[in-house]
C-alpha cells in the first residue's frame, strides 16, 4: 500500500515540476517575444528618426550647394554688370548670414542604449553601426555647424561695430553704395567669406558622408527587421543600360590602382580596394568598395567629395560636389 502511495507521489511530483517547466519555458517565451517587439519597435523609431535627419541634411547640403557659385563670385571679386543686375540687394546681405540649423533626432538611439543588453546578438553590427552615426558621424557635421555659427555671430558683432549702414540695414532694410562696397572689395569681408566656405564645405562633406551612412543603415534595418522599404524617395533606381554602359577598368591616373565598375545585382559597385579602413574608405577615393548610389541625371555617389557621371559621349568623368573639377576617365 505504501508503495502504491509512494509511485503516486512521485507521479504528482513529476507532473508538477513538468507544469513548472512548461510554465518557464512559456514564460521565457512570452518574455523574448516581448523582447523582440521592444527591440523591433526601438529599432523603427531609429529608421524614421534617421529618415528625418537624411532630409534635413539633404536640405542643408542643398541649400549651401546653391550658394556657392555666387560665393566664389565674390571671393574673387569676379563682378560683371549682368550679375550684379540680377542680384536682389538683400542677396548681398544675406551672402553669408545663412546658417542650417540641424537638431539630430536621437530618441531612438537613446532608447537602444539602455536596453543593449536585450539587443539579440543578430544586431550587434547593426548596432555599431548606429553608434558609429550617432557618436561620431553627425558629433562632426554639428561641430562644423557651430563652427559656422561662430564665425557668422563674430561677422555679424564685427559689422555692428564699424559700420553704421548695417543698423539701417537690420531695421530698415535701406540698402547703400556703401555696403555694396564693403560686400564687393573689403578685404575682411572677404576672409570672414573663405572661413565661411571652408566650414560649409566641411559641413557638405561630414554631411555626405552621414547621410550615405544612415541610408545604408536603413536598408540594412528593414532587411533585417523584415520591413517594407521606404527609402524610395531618398535612394533612385539606376536604369540597367546605364549601370551597363559604365561598368569596366577605368585608367584612374589620380590614383595608384585603377578604378573598377562592376554591376552587381543590378547596382553599379566599385571594387577599386578591397579592404582598408572604413575612416579610409569614405575619404580616401582610393579605397572606395561598395555599391555607388544613384543621384539622378546619369549621376552616382562616389564619396563625400566627389561624383561619377557617364557623359553623352560615353566617358566617364568625377565630378567634384560643386562642379568645378571635373577629372575625365578612360576605359582601359
Amino acid at each position: 500500500m505504501n508503495g502504491k502511495y509512494l509511485k503516486y507521489a512521485i507521479g504528482e511530483i513529476v507532473l508538477v515540476v513538468i507544469g513548472i517547466l512548461i510554465a518557464l519555458q512559456i514564460n521565457n517565451w512570452n518574455e523574448k517575444r516581448k523582447g523582440e517587439a521592444k527591440t523591433k519597435a526601438i529599432l523603427s523609431q531609429i529608421i524614421d528618426e534617421l529618415k528625418l535627419d537624411v532630409e534635413v541634411l539633404q536640405s542643408v547640403n542643398k541649400a549651401y550647394l546653391q550658394k556657392d557659385s555666387l560665393i566664389t563670385v565674390f571671393k574673387n571679386s569676379d563682378f560683371s554688370q549682368p550679375l550684379l543686375s540680377n542680384l536682389d540687394s538683400s542677396e548681398f546681405h544675406d551672402l553669408i548670414r545663412t546658417y542650417m540649423p540641424f537638431e539630430v533626432h536621437d530618441r531612438g538611439f537613446q532608447l537602444l542604449m539602455n536596453h543593449t543588453d536585450e539587443l539579440d546578438e543578430d544586431f550587434s553590427e547593426n548596432l555599431e553601426q548606429l553608434i558609429f552615426i550617432y557618436q561620431d558621424a553627425i558629433p562632426m557635421v554639428i561641430q562644423y555647424m557651430d563652427g559656422m555659427l561662430s564665425i557668422l555671430s563674430k561677422h555679424k558683432e564685427h559689422q555692428y561695430q564699424n559700420y553704421e549702414w548695417y543698423s539701417k540695414v537690420s531695421l530698415f532694410h535701406e540698402y547703400s553704395e556703401e555696403e555694396y562696397r564693403y560686400y564687393m572689395y573689403d578685404p575682411i569681408y572677404k576672409n570672414y567669406m573663405t572661413v565661411y566656405r571652408e566650414m560649409y564645405v566641411n559641413i557638405l562633406i561630414n554631411s555626405r558622408w552621414t547621410v550615405d551612412l544612415a541610408l545604408k543603415a536603413i536598408v540594412q534595418l528593414e532587411t533585417k527587421l523584415e520591413l517594407e522599404k521606404s527609402l524610395d524617395e531618398f535612394l533612385l533606381a539606376a536604369p540597367q543600360e546605364l549601370v551597363n554602359s559604365m561598368i569596366g577598368t577605368y585608367r584612374f591616373e589620380e590614383k595608384t590602382s585603377d578604378l573598377i565598375l562592376e554591376n552587381r545585382n543590378g547596382q553599379l559597385y566599385e571594387s577599386t580596394f578591397e579592404g582598408g579602413s572604413f575612416f579610409g574608405r569614405a575619404f580616401d577615393t582610393q579605397y572606395i568598395t561598395g555599391e555607388l548610389r544613384y543621384l539622378g541625371d546619369s549621376l552616382f555617389y562616389h564619396d563625400v567629395r566627389s561624383n561619377l557621371r557617364l557623359n553623352q559621349d560615353g566617358s566617364i568623368s568625377l565630378e567634384d560636389i560643386f562642379g568645378s573639377k571635373i577629372t575625365s576617365i578612360e576605359k582601359k
